[in-house]
């Protein structure tokens, strides 16, 4: 099966800076499936909203980043974490971005707090799974 690299038509003002800044980080080595789509997303608000000029300000931000009805505090995460890095390839260019998210805008406020099992539950796990019945064939 051959695994082929989505490919993704941008429109908006930011359209030509989206298409530079993918190229860049696919050339760095970075695997940015999700974050084009992403991307993508943003790009398509910007046509939306009418954006003629590629400023990167507060409110188109804060407006694209309003956490929508069933998303995932990590999906919320994931987003800012690509504008956030979209805006400073912006800024390293030499276009405008009056964006700068505080520490914490894409916290959770809930962490993951990891299950610790005693060795008790360890020593159970292991019988169990000793005693299961052995596969024929493949495992």
């Amino acid at each position: 099966m051959i695994n082929r690299k989505p490919t993704f038509e941008f429109s908006s003002v930011f359209a030509r800076y989206i298409r530079e800044y993918i190229e860049l980080r696919e050339s760095l080595g970075a695997q940015f499936r999700v974050q084009s789509g992403l991307l993508r997303q943003f790009d398509r608000y910007c046509v939306s909203i009418d954006v003629h000029e590629p400023i990167l300000n507060e409110k188109i931000v804060t407006d694209w980043l309003h956490l929508t009805l069933g998303e995932a505090p990590s999906t919320r995460r994931c987003r800012i974490t690509t504008l956030k890095l979209f805006s400073d390839y912006l800024a390293s260019i030499g276009c405008q971005v009056s964006w700068v998210p505080h520490p914490g805008y894409g916290s959770c406020k809930e962490r993951y707090i990891p299950y610790i099992y005693s060795e008790d539950e360890i020593r159970r796990i292991l019988t169990i799974a000793e005693n299961l019945p052995k596969p024929h064939g493949r495992s």
